[in-house]
C-alpha cells in the first residue's frame, strides 16, 4: 500500500509540473512580442509603475529605505504611497536585478507576466479542490490567467499583483470550511491569512477591501449552512483578519496618514461613483470591443459609455465559451447546492459594482467601513469574474458527464449567433466602427468553432481528452485574438527614459546647486512627467495621484512665476515662438533652497494665508508666513534673509550648516510633512510649516548644524511584527503538515496490520 501511495504521489507531482509548464507555454505564446522584446508595456507602466520599481530597487540596493521621494512635486512620501508596493516580496526580488543605478524595464515586464502564472495555477488548484477534472481545472486556470481585465490592467501592476491571489485565498477558505480535521483546518486558515497579507503588500488596498467582502460572503454562507461548526468558522475568520492586520500594518498605517494629507482625501461621492459599471457594458461580456478599444493608446477608438479609461476599468471579458458553460451550469445542474456560493460571490459584488446605476452601493458607502475611500465601483466585478470562471467550470464538468442533447445546444447557439450579428446595426459611425464589427465577427467564428467541437463530443466522435484539448485551444484562441496586442507598444521604456543632452544638463545643475526645474508648460511637456526621480534631478512636476494637499493648494493658488520663485525653480519650460517648440529659460528670481528669515507674519486661516502669499506686495525674499506664533522669538525687520549651506542631501536626510547673527527661522524649500523631524545641534526641535507648504525650524544665534530626517513612527517595530508573522505562519503550516503526514502514516500502518 505504501508503494502504491508513493507512486501515485510521484505521478501527481509529474502531472502538476507538466500542467504548470503548459500554463507557462500559453503565457509565452500570448505575450510573445513582450518576451522577444518586440513590444512593450505602455500607459501607467511607462509613466508611473516602472519608475516606482526602478526608484525602489535602486534605493534598497544602496541600503537606503525609500521613505521619501525628493524629485517630484517638491518632494512627497514614497513608501507611504501604498501603490509603490515597496515591501511586496515580488517587488523586493527586483533589487537583485539592478545594475549600477538602473533596472531594465524588460525584467519588470517579465516579473509582471509571471504574476499571471500565479493566478492561473491558483485557479487550477482551486478547481482541483472542488474535485473537478484536470481538463476543467486547466480550462478554468487558463481563462482566469488571461481574462480581459488582467490583460487591459496589466500596466497597472499593483492592481494585478493583488488580484492574482484571489483563487489562492478562496482555495484555502474552501479547504478550511469543508468538513476536515483540525490540523487541516488550521493549516488552511494560516495559509489564507498569509496569502491575504502578502496580497495586501502589493499596493492596492481597494482590491483588498473587495477580497474581504468575498471572504465575509463566504463565511456567512458557511455559517448559515453548517451550524454545527459555526463558532469554529468564525474563529477561523478572526485569525485570518489578525494575521492579515499584523502583516500589513507597517504599510497601511503610513498610507492612511498620507491619504488624509493628500488630494485623494478630497473626493466627493459623485467622483467616487464615476467608475460605476454601466449596464450597457454587459454587452462586452460577449463582445469585448463592441464599444471600441484603447489598445496602444488609440483612445479615439472608444465610443463609450463613460470616458476612455472606463474601457480598462470595466473590461471583464472571459471569452464566449466560458459564458456558454456558465449557462450549462444551470441547465445541466446535477445539484443546485453547488451553484449557491458562486452565485452569491458573483451577484452581490455585481450589484455594488453597478454603483450609481443601482441602490446597493450607496448603502455600503454609508454604513460599511472603508467604502468611503474606494473609487470606481466597477472593480467589485473582479469577484463576479472569479465566480463566472467557477460557474464555467461547473458547466464544463456537467457537459462532459451529462452530455445534453445537441438539438437544444444548437438552438441556443444559433439564437446567440443571430443576436450577436444583429448587434452590428447598433454600432454607430465612429473612428473605431470597424473594430467593433470585426470583433463581432471574431466572436461569432469562435462560437461556431466551439459549437462544432461540442457537437462532435456529444456524437461521441471525440473522446473526453481530445474534446478537452480542443475546447482549451479555442478558449485560448478567443482570448489571444482579443488581447495579444493590447500591451505591445512600440515605445521601449528604457529608451523613453534615456539620459539625453537636456537631462544631463539638469543633472549637472542639480549636483552643482540645490535647485529645481520645471518641465511642463501650458503647451505641453518638455520631458516625461516623472523624469525627475528616474534620472535623479528635482522638479516641481510629476505624475502621482497622492500629491500632498498643502503643495497642491500653493501651486493652484499662487501665480506661476511666484510659485517657481518660492520653490527654487532655476529653469522654466516655455513655448518658444521663434522656433515653434518648447524650450527652457533661466529664472533670475529663484530663491535659495535653504535660508534663515527674521521677519514673518502669522496668518492661521488657510485661504487668507494663500491670498497674502500671492500678494505681489508681500516680499517672499525677505519675509515668511507662519500659521501660529512662536513664543520667545522676536522679529528683526532690518535683517535680510541669509543663505544657509546644504552640506549633504539624501532621500531621508538633509544636513545644513547655518551661521546667523541672531535667532531666526530656517526654511528648507522642501515640502512640509508630518514625519519630517529635525535636530539642531543634536537637539530635537519642532518642524513647522512655513509659507503653508515648506519646512521650517528655529535656529539659535551663531553657527549651527541642522539635520532634517524622515522618521516613520513605529515602522521598525511594525516591520518586525510583519516579518515575524510571515515566518510564524510558514513554520506553523510546515509543522501542521508534518504532523498530519505523521498521523496518516500511523493510520496506514494500523490498516496494514489489520
Amino acid at each position: 500500500m505504501k508503494i502504491t501511495t508513493r507512486e501515485n504521489s510521484i505521478s501527481r507531482r509529474l502531472t502538476n509540473f507538466l500542467i504548470i509548464l503548459l500554463f507557462l507555454l500559453s503565457l509565452v505564446v500570448f505575450f510573445l512580442e513582450i518576451f522577444l522584446k518586440k513590444g512593450y508595456f505602455w500607459e501607467d507602466f511607462l509613466e508611473q509603475n516602472y519608475p516606482y520599481r526602478l526608484f525602489a530597487a535602486c534605493a534598497i540596493k544602496e541600503r537606503v529605505f525609500p521613505f521619501w521621494n525628493p524629485y517630484i512635486f517638491g518632494g512627497l512620501p514614497f513608501f507611504a504611497d501604498v501603490q509603490t508596493g515597496v515591501l511586496f516580496p515580488g517587488n523586493l526580488l527586483l533589487t537583485l536585478f539592478t545594475v549600477g543605478r538602473w533596472l531594465t524595464s524588460y525584467v519588470v515586464e517579465i516579473f509582471m507576466l509571471l504574476h499571471l502564472l500565479i493566478a492561473g495555477i491558483g485557479m487550477f488548484y482551486f478547481a482541483r479542490e472542488l474535485k473537478f477534472s484536470d481538463i476543467t481545472a486547466f480550462f478554468m486556470g487558463q481563462v482566469y490567467m488571461l481574462n480581459g481585465h488582467f490583460i487591459v490592467q496589466l500596466t497597472h501592476t499593483q492592481q494585478v499583483q493583488t488580484l492574482v491571489f484571489i483563487p489562492w485565498i478562496f482555495l484555502f477558505l474552501q479547504r478550511a470550511f469543508e468538513p476536515t480535521s483540525d490540523l487541516s483546518f488550521w493549516k488552511a486558515i494560516l495559509g489564507c491569512g498569509l496569502i491575504l497579507g502578502i496580497a495586501g503588500l502589493a499596493g492596492y488596498p481597494q482590491i483588498i477591501v473587495i477580497i474581504l467582502l468575498g471572504i465575509f460572503l463566504w463565511v456567512i454562507y458557511y455559517v448559515i449552512t453548517t451550524s454545527a461548526r459555526r463558532w469554529k468558522i468564525i474563529l477561523g475568520l478572526i485569525v485570518i483578519l489578525i494575521i492579515f492586520g499584523l502583516i500589513v500594518a507597517c504599510q497601511y498605517i503610513p498610507s492612511y496618514f498620507l491619504f488624509k494629507d493628500s488630494i485623494r482625501g478630497l473626493y466627493t461621492y459623485e467622483e467616487i461613483v464615476e467608475g460605476s459599471f454601466h449596464p450597457w457594458r454587459f454587452i462586452t461580456f460577449f463582445v469585448p470591443n463592441f464599444f471600441g478599444t484603447t489598445a496602444q493608446g488609440l483612445l479615439f477608438n472608444f465610443w463609450g459609455p463613460g470616458n476612455y479609461y472606463q474601457y480598462w476599468e470595466q473590461m471583464f471579458y472571459l471569452g464566449i465559451l466560458p459564458i456558454i458553460f456558465c449557462g450549462l451550469a444551470f441547465s445541466l445542474a446535477r445539484t443546485r447546492k453547488n451553484l449557491v456560493l458562486p452565485l452569491i460571490l458573483g451577484f452581490i459584488p455585481l450589484l455594488i459594482g453597478l454603483g450609481k446605476y443601482a441602490p446597493v452601493h450607496i448603502l455600503f458607502y454609508k454604513y460599511v467601513p472603508f467604502f468611503k475611500d474606494i473609487r470606481t465601483p466597477a472593480k467589485f466585478l473582479n469577484l463576479t469574474l472569479f465566480a463566472l470562471v467557477w460557474l464555467s467550470g461547473i458547466g464544463l464538468e456537467n457537459f462532459i458527464h451529462l452530455r445534453p442533447r445537441s438539438k437544444y445546444l444548437n438552438i441556443a447557439g444559433g439564437v446567440l449567433i443571430i443576436v450577436l450579428l444583429g448587434l452590428i446595426v447598433f454600432v454607430p459611425k465612429f473612428p473605431g466602427r470597424s473594430i467593433a464589427i470585426k470583433d463581432l465577427v471574431r466572436v461569432v467564428i469562435i462560437l461556431i468553432l466551439g459549437l462544432i467541437v461540442m457537437n462532435l463530443y456529444l456524437r461521441q466522435t471525440l473522446k473526453v481528452v481530445p474534446f478537452g484539448i480542443l475546447i482549451i485551444l479555442i478558449a485560448f484562441l478567443d482570448l489571444f485574438t482579443f488581447g495579444y496586442k493590447y500591451n505591445s507598444s512600440p515605445v521601449e521604456p528604457d529608451y523613453y527614459w534615456r539620459d539625453d543632452q537636456l537631462t544631463s544638463f539638469f543633472r549637472r545643475e542639480a549636483q552643482r546647486e540645490f535647485i529645481r526645474v520645471n518641465i511642463r508648460a501650458p503647451e505641453g511637456m518638455l520631458l516625461p512627467r516623472n523624469i525627475g526621480y528616474v534620472l535623479e534631478f528635482p522638479t516641481v512636476d510629476g505624475y502621482n495621484p497622492l500629491i500632498l494637499r498643502r503643495y497642491f493648494e500653493v501651486q493652484k493658488k499662487l501665480a506661476t512665476d511666484r510659485f517657481f520663485d518660492l520653490m527654487s525653480v532655476k529653469y522654466i519650460t516655455y513655448f518658444d515662438t521663434t522656433i515653434a517648440q518648447l524650450n527652457i529659460k533661466p529664472n533670475e528670481n529663484y530663491l535659495p533652497r535653504a535660508q534663515v528669515y527674521y521677519n514673518w507674519e502669522v496668518i492661521p486661516n488657510q485661504d487668507s494665508l494663500l491670498m497674502r502669499l500671492n500678494d505681489p506686495t508681500f516680499p517672499i525674499d525677505k519675509s515668511i508666513i507662519l500659521e501660529e506664533p512662536i513664543a520667545g522669538l522676536t522679529q528683526a525687520p532690518n535683517y535680510p534673509a541669509t543663505d544657509a549651506k546644504i552640506v549633504s542631501y539624501s532621500l531621508n536626510n538633509v544636513k545644513i550648516q547655518v551661521e546667523t547673527p541672531r535667532p531666526g527661522i530656517l526654511v528648507l524649500r522642501d515640502n512640509y510633512y508630518r514625519n519630517w523631524q529635525v535636530k539642531v545641534n543634536e537637539r530635537r526641535q519642532k518642524v513647522f510649516p512655513v509659507n503653508y507648504c515648506l519646512r521650517g525650524c528655529i535656529v539659535p544665534e551663531g553657527r549651527s548644524t541642522v539635520e532634517f530626517f524622515y522618521e516613520e513612527k513605529y515602522f521598525n517595530a511594525l516591520l518586525v511584527v510583519s516579518i515575524t508573522t510571515i515566518v510564524l505562519c510558514f513554520v506553523g503550516i510546515i509543522l501542521l503538515r508534518s504532523r498530519r503526514k505523521g498521523n496518516e502514516q500511523v493510520s496506514c500502518s494500523i490498516r496494514d496490520s489489520l
